[in-house]
């Protein structure tokens, strides 16, 4: 069975690290300097799709939807994590190895 990238990256660092040098010359990564806003404004977007899923799940009809802001108020609070960092991206991949 063939394992998933993340997998590899957990258990490899040093492809971790390749990929990552990868990423930034591809500028799917990219350096940031505005930290402290970057970080607010995603943290901003999760608690707001956090909002949506608990409105949302109160009409049992619309559940799918609470699920994908479920996912998204996830990936911004993963994103907040990676400005933490020093970094930004837009690709779900790439915020995962940042946020190793």
């Amino acid at each position: 069975m063939n394992k998933e990238i993340w997998e590899i990256w957990l258990e490899d660092k040093e492809r971790r690290e390749s990929d990552f040098q990868k990423y930034l010359q591809s500028r799917k990564v990219k350096k940031e300097t505005e930290i402290k806003e970057l970080v607010q404004g995603h943290l901003d977007k999760a608690d707001h799709n956090l909002k949506f899923v608990k409105s949302t799940l109160e009409l049992k009809e619309f559940n799918d939807w609470a699920i994908v802001s479920a996912y998204y108020s996830i990936y911004h609070a993963s994103l907040a994590l990676c400005a933490l960092k020093g970094y930004s991206t837009k690709d779900h991949l790439a915020t995962l190895l940042i946020s190793h």
